[in-house]
């Protein structure tokens, strides 16, 4: 398992460096990974996107409401990672939770599934 956790994570690291994020954006993605991989390796569970959201769930109550919205697209890249080989581009469901992502018109949305 640590192998594929690795890979998963270089996969999601090549995919911010080559997609030119800021330093700050790869230290939140470092962060939640590396939270993310101790718990697999705790539990056994595998990181995919329903263990994930499970969680997610479980954390938000321990992160301020940025680190919780920047980890909650950083583990869903990296739950892609692990089920993909690979980042895949225009997944929106990193922002599909948000109850403002819900009130943007379509137009809006598909711009936000593009980030």
């Amino acid at each position: 398992m640590e192998e594929r956790l690795e890979r998963a994570r270089r996969a999601v690291m090549r995919f911010l460096e080559e997609g030119g994020y800021s330093e700050s954006v790869r230290c939140a993605h470092r962060r939640c990974i590396r939270s993310l991989c101790v718990t697999a390796l705790e539990t056994g569970a595998e990181p995919t996107t329903g263990n994930v959201a499970t969680w997610l769930g479980e954390m938000r109550e321990r992160l301020s409401e940025n680190t919780y919205k920047a980890w909650r697209i950083a583990a869903y890249r990296f739950a892609d990672a692990w089920e993909n080989g690979v980042v895949t581009i225009g997944v929106g469901y990193a922002h599909e939770g948000s109850p403002y992502y819900a009130r943007l018109p379509e137009w809006a949305r598909l711009l936000a599934d593009g980030y």
